[in-house]
């Protein structure tokens, strides 16, 4: 897979790379290993659909987590 493309809107270098994410569920935070294509100047990343399994893994733990 590439390492760098470019935000097909902003033009902006977007690179590959794994960040930390916060989601919340019903008052409940967790921090996970989020992998996407990032810019340079914050965490507001672009996701792939296997990007997103990650993502819906991490929210299903939580969810359990808070719901027992």
């Amino acid at each position: 897979m590439e390492n760098e493309k470019y935000d097909i809107i902003t033009g902006e270098r977007l690179l590959r790379d794994v960040r930390e994410v916060t989601i919340t569920y019903q008052g409940h935070s967790k921090i996970f290993p989020m992998p996407g294509w990032y810019p340079d100047n914050n965490n507001e990343g672009t996701f792939t659909d296997e990007d997103m399994k990650t993502y819906d893994r991490a929210l299903n733990q939580l969810k359990a987590e808070t719901d027992n």
